[in-house]
């Protein structure tokens, strides 16, 4: 079967390869018609993980400030319902508690998303 391949293969190429010593122009040995034509190009992996990072990490920036900012109010209305007794060291303390608390939600987040990872395309 390969011999034969070969043998109209060479036989093709022979064919014209003569070139303008015939007059007429050799019909050609396949012909594609296509109306629709279409390209997917995926995106790399290595990207489409760079902006899910990144798509997290601002998103988690916004939600750091937003919990910062109620733990703020609630510091503030604890100090006006106790005279300012509430001392430094506890403010301190739950601040810590909040970043630690920011810390492992973000690695909660960051786990999630990584175990529901799929690659995008461009288009």
């Amino acid at each position: 079967a390969t011999d034969k391949l070969i043998s109209v293969a060479k036989f093709l190429k022979l064919l014209h390869e003569k070139g303008p010593k015939t007059p007429d122009p050799l019909p050609p040995d396949l012909h594609i018609k296509v109306q629709e034509f279409s390209v997917e190009l995926p995106d790399d992996p290595f990207e489409v993980k760079l902006d899910d990072n990144y798509e997290l990490l601002t998103d988690e920036l916004m939600e750091c400030q937003k919990r910062r900012s109620i733990f703020e109010q609630k510091i503030n209305k604890l100090r006006q319902a106790h005279g300012k007794l509430l001392a430094a060291k506890k403010a301190d303390e739950l601040s810590e508690a909040l970043e630690r608390k920011n810390a492992q939600i973000d690695y909660t987040r960051s786990k999630v998303r990584m175990s529901n990872h799929h690659l995008g395309s461009l288009f």
